[in-house]
C-alpha cells in the first residue's frame, strides 16, 4: 500500500428519529469522497480514526445507557448503518474495488466498535476488514484517535470489561458527561458540545450570557456530585482527577504537546496523525516529524466578537504518499462537493493551538 487516507469524528449516529442525537449531515458529500478515491489509481487505505460514529449518543429502548453490554451495542451500530444506509453501501463499494481497503480505530464516542459481533456487522455491511483498539501502524506511519491523552476521554484500562452480567463498555468519564450532563445542557444551550475547548465557551458566555453560564455551572455541579457518590465505585470521580479533567476539556493545546512527546519516543515513526479535537492541524515540529490533526467532516461553532456564534465546516482528511518522505508526504485537505480534494490551511483560531 502506497496512499493512506485518514478521516475521524464523523460522529454519524442514527438520524434524528427515536429522539436520537445526530450531528452528521454530510452523507452525499462522504459518498462523493468515497467514489473519487475509488476511481484513484493504486492502492488507498482509508482509515477511518476514531469517532466515527457517535454509539454512546444513541438510545435504545428510548435512554442512553451508562453501561453498554454487546448486544446493545450491536443495536446501536445496526441503528446507524441502517440510518445511513446509503453511505455504507458507498463504503462497501469502495472496498470491494481492487487495491481499496478500509479499517477503523475505536474513539471514546464509538467504544461499540470493540465487540467482535459489531465488528462483523462492518464487514458485512461495509467490507471493513481491520479494528484497531488503539494505535494503526503503517510504516513509518501511526494512526490514533488521540482520547487516551485526554484526561476526560481515555479509556480506563481496557475497553471491554467483565461483571456479572457479562462483557460490556468501560466508559471513559467523559463518555458519561456526554449522557448525562451535556444531554441536559443542550437543551438550553445547543452550542455547548460543538464548541471546542469547552474554555472557549464559558469565557464568550463569562460576557455574553452569563445567565446560561451561571446555569451550566449549576448543572456542572450537579452532575459532579452526581458522579463523586456514584453507586458504581468505578464510576466515581475524586477533586484530584476532576480537576485534571477540567483542564483538559478547557485547554486543548496539551494534545499537541503529547503527540510531540509520542513522536520522541518512537524514533522510527515520521508521523503521527490523531483526530478527537474536531480541528485539523499539521505542523513540522522538526525535520521529518509530523503531527497531524484530520480535523471533523461536522461543523465546528466558534464564539464570534459581536456576541453570536459562527459556524464552520471543513470537510477535512489527512493524505498520506507512504513512498515520499514524512515531511513531504503528509498532507491536509479539504473536500469540497462538486470540486475535489484542496489543501487546507487552517487559520490560527481554527487550531488546536488556542488556548
Amino acid at each position: 500500500m502506497s496512499r493512506v487516507v485518514v478521516v475521524s469524528d464523523a460522529h454519524v449516529g442514527a438520524g434524528t428519529d427515536g429522539g436520537a442525537h445526530e450531528h452528521f449531515r454530510e452523507d452525499e458529500a462522504f459518498i462523493e469522497f468515497l467514489q473519487f478515491l475509488g476511481a484513484s489509481s493504486g492502492s488507498v487505505r482509508l482509515v477511518l480514526a476514531g469517532d466515527f460514529f457517535d454509539t454512546i449518543q444513541v438510545p435504545v429502548a428510548g435512554r442512553l445507557s451508562d453501561r453498554v453490554y454487546e448486544e446493545e451495542a450491536l443495536a446501536k451500530i445496526t441503528r446507524c448503518t441502517q440510518a445511513h444506509a446509503t453511505l455504507f453501501s458507498a463504503l462497501r463499494s469502495f472496498t470491494a474495488r481492487d487495491g481499496k481497503s478500509a479499517s477503523f480505530v475505536v474513539g471514546n464516542h464509538d467504544p461499540a466498535l470493540a465487540f467482535p459481533s459489531v465488528q462483523r456487522h462492518l464487514e458485512a455491511v461495509a467490507g471493513v476488514d481491520g479494528f484497531a483498539l488503539e494505535t494503526t501502524e503503517l510504516g513509518w506511519l501511526h494512526i490514533k484517535h488521540g482520547n487516551e491523552w485526554d484526561a476526560a476521554n481515555a479509556f480506563p484500562g481496557t475497553v471491554l470489561k467483565q461483571d456479572e452480567q457479562g462483557t460490556f463498555v468501560a466508559f471513559p468519564w467523559g463518555s458519561y458527561l456526554v449522557v448525562d450532563f451535556v444531554a441536559r445542557v443542550r437543551q438550553r444551550v445547543p452550542e455547548i458540545e460543538q464548541v471546542k475547548p469547552l474554555g472557549a465557551y464559558l469565557r464568550w458566555a463569562a460576557g455574553n450570557r452569563p445567565s446560561d453560564l451561571l446555569w451550566v455551572a449549576a448543572e456542572f455541579t450537579a452532575f459532579v456530585q452526581r458522579y463523586r457518590l456514584h453507586p458504581r465505585r468505578d464510576q466515581r470521580v475524586s477533586l484530584a482527577r476532576l480537576a485534571e479533567i477540567l483542564r483538559g476539556t478547557c485547554y486543548s493545546r496539551h494534545l499537541l504537546e503529547a503527540a510531540d512527546a509520542y513522536l520522541d519516543a518512537q524514533p522510527g515513526v515520521g508521523a503521527l496523525v490523531v483526530g478527537h479535537t474536531h480541528r485539523a492541524l499539521k505542523i513540522e515540529l522538526r525535520l521529518g516529524r509530523v503531527p497531524a490533526n484530520c480535523g471533523t467532516w461536522n461543523p465546528l461553532i466558534t464564539p464570534a466578537p459581536d456576541g453570536g456564534f459562527r459556524s464552520s465546516i471543513h470537510r477535512t482528511f489527512v493524505d498520506v504518499d507512504l513512498d515520499a518522505t514524512p515531511e513531504d508526504g503528509v498532507a491536509l485537505r479539504e473536500w469540497i462537493p462538486d470540486v475535489g480534494p484542496v489543501d487546507f490551511a487552517p487559520s490560527f483560531a481554527f487550531t488546536h493551538l488556542h488556548p
